[in-house]
């Protein structure tokens, strides 16, 4: 018995730091009370396993299914009329809380469903101690954050380099010797409440070209990587709730920002892109089952106007290509 509770213990504490939540011993003692060396030995393992996983909610109710001997079970989140299956295991999946042989509330808007033979009384307190667990492991869920950080070295890089020809000038493919890039990128999703998410993401880059020669004249290291924004960000809100009669509504509205870059090698400020911010939005109704949808767009919407290549003659000619103005439409899409 003793050795169960120790178990147990061990796995308490792994969940918390797996979920980034506080167990108290109560969790170990609700397994210590019950008894069961082959469930305390499963529950120690799983303990382990779920410090690897960056979604533990699956793994979790797969173990529980088959450490109560369930037929199958399923996380349920109300939304609007009816529920949506967070994770599930087993079969058959139960879509509602009626569909199956027990339902045990985690939250207000949250059940586990069970499908199986009837618990144990003991049973049934282990379980109906998870679902505090559970509800962390979809906290930690609804919460995702990422972060990179990169360096990388280039040798004889590939790039747009100026090349004068006499009177006029053109752009072609060159290579720089050496190059230097390093950076971070960092992501946020976040399901701030049922069907509304908050989405963003940040990069930040610094590069280097090394000294390299053209036919005007050797060119020294210290320029800037061609359409390598120093900062970029992007951030989108998206919310989607039931209509009811197996209709859902989905709206959706995005921005996006990127600091002024170069377009060649030379660093040529006559065209280079300025420091600029896009707005995009949509709004689509459509069936639950993803069949079919009719949807409204725009891009652009504050028609923004940014340099996207370019070249300069050296004659008070070239060219600049900008970015696609300020659309909009409608798309209607069927799935078979």
């Amino acid at each position: 018995m003793l050795k169960n509770v120790l178990k147990a213990t061990v796995f308490a504490t792994t969940l918390a730091l797996a979920t980034g939540s506080f167990y108290t011993h109560a969790f170990a003692e609700t397994v210590y009370n019950r008894g069961s060396a082959a469930e305390a030995e499963t529950l120690a393992r799983l303990g382990a396993q779920l410090m690897t996983e960056e979604d533990p909610l699956p793994l979790l109710i797969s173990t529980l299914r088959t450490t109560f001997g369930l037929r199958a079970m399923a996380v349920l989140q109300r939304r609007g009329d009816g529920w949506v299956v967070e994770t599930s295991t087993g079969v058959p999946v139960p879509e509602t809380p009626e569909a199956g042989d027990l339902s045990i509330p985690i939250d207000a808007e949250m059940e586990l469903v069970v499908v199986g033979p009837g618990l144990a009384a003991e049973d049934l307190a282990l379980l109906q101690a998870f679902t505090g667990q559970l509800a962390l492991a979809l906290e930690r869920r609804q919460l995702r954050a990422e972060a990179a950080a990169f360096y990388y070295d280039y040798v004889d890089l590939q790039t747009f380099i100026r090349v004068d020809l006499g009177p006029i000038s053109v752009q072609a493919l060159g290579n720089v010797p050496e190059a230097h890039v390093e950076g971070i990128d960092a992501s946020l999703d976040w399901e701030a409440f049922p069907g509304f998410t908050l989405q963003g993401g940040l990069g930040l880059l610094w590069t280097e070209l090394g000294a390299f020669d053209t036919t005007a004249g050797p060119v020294p290291a210290g320029n800037d990587l061609p359409n390598a924004p120093g900062v970029s960000f992007n951030g989108r809100a998206i919310y989607e709730w039931s209509l009811g009669s197996g209709l859902s509504a989905r709206v959706q509205a995005g921005a996006q920002y990127a600091q002024g870059t170069f377009k060649d090698a030379l660093n040529d400020p006559v065209i280079a892109s300025d420091d600029h911010w896009t707005f995009d939005a949509r709004a689509a109704i459509g069936s639950d089952s993803g069949n079919w949808e009719l949807a409204i767009w725009g891009q652009n919407l504050t028609d923004e106007q940014y340099v996207e290549q370019g070249l300069n003659s050296g004659l008070g000619a070239g060219n600049r290509t900008f970015n696609a103005p300020r659309t909009y439409g409608v798309q209607v899409s069927r799935r078979f």
